[in-house]
């Protein structure tokens, strides 16, 4: 990977561990509404979504690309963020189980962190070579905007159901 994609990579894992940590140290709004307020992987993943929009807005500001298609392969990235997120990380529990020792858990955790940096810088630089007609740009957009919507509204208040647990009444 080029030299700018390492430098992303680490500022990525740098970044989010700067908001992981910071709602504990700074317990107020609105930095409830970018950092995690639990160790829930909801959390976690809103972690992702708002380091990988903080960090490509650096980048916007250090290279200012001014092209159309850098601006919706980078909401594509923030949209694809957690669930590629959701993706890697799993992968562990399904495959290992749980890990005998917290130290083992930080370590695969932080891993995850860098392959899924990589992983993005991939997608964004295939998709910036995409056109994006109007309707296209619009759902960009929209799902962009409510998954920005699901990530503060499900930080005040759960959803009635979970990812992994049976709906009452099923």
């Amino acid at each position: 990977m080029a030299r700018s994609g390492g430098v992303k990579i680490v500022g990525f894992w740098i970044t989010f561990l700067l908001l992981h940590f910071a709602y504990d140290w700074w317990p107020a709004f609105p930095l409830n509404l970018f950092s995690a307020v639990d160790e829930s992987l909801f959390q976690h993943l809103k972690i992702g979504f708002f380091t990988y929009l903080l960090v490509n807005t650096l980048e916007y500001g250090w290279r200012r690309p001014g092209r159309d298609a850098w601006l919706y392969s980078r909401l594509w990235g923030a949209i694809l963020t957690p669930w590629l997120m959701f993706i890697l990380w799993y992968v562990g529990p399904a495959y290992y189980g749980p890990f005998p020792a917290i130290w083992q858990d930080i370590l695969y955790a932080n891993l995850v962190l860098l392959l899924l940096a990589a992983c993005l810088i991939m997608i964004e630089r295939q998709l910036e070579t995409l056109l994006y007609p109007r309707p296209f740009k619009i759902l960009t957009v929209g799902l962009f905007l409510i998954l920005l919507s699901l990530f503060w509204i499900f930080t005040f208040r759960l959803p009635w159901t979970d990812l992994f647990v049976e709906p009452v009444g099923s």
